[in-house]
């Protein structure tokens, strides 16, 4: 997470924000109305009300991993 900006959370960049929780088990990265928990375990859960919003959302994800 060295790109970014700080945010009180975490950091955030091209409008995705990441922060984890102080053990580092639980990932969560939201922007554009989702909301993307990763677990532990191989499990995440995605939150979104509208499925344009979750389409911008992960291709954003996948421009930044791609960065």
């Amino acid at each position: 997470m060295a790109l970014g900006q700080t945010t009180p959370n975490g950091k955030v960049l091209s409008g995705i924000e990441a922060f984890s929780d102080h053990e580092g088990y639980l990932v969560h990265l939201r922007g554009e109305g989702v909301d993307l928990k990763v677990c532990s375990m191989h499990r995440f859960h995605l939150d979104y009300n509208k499925s344009h919003c979750r389409d911008t959302f992960l291709k954003k994800l996948s421009e930044l991993a791609n960065h």
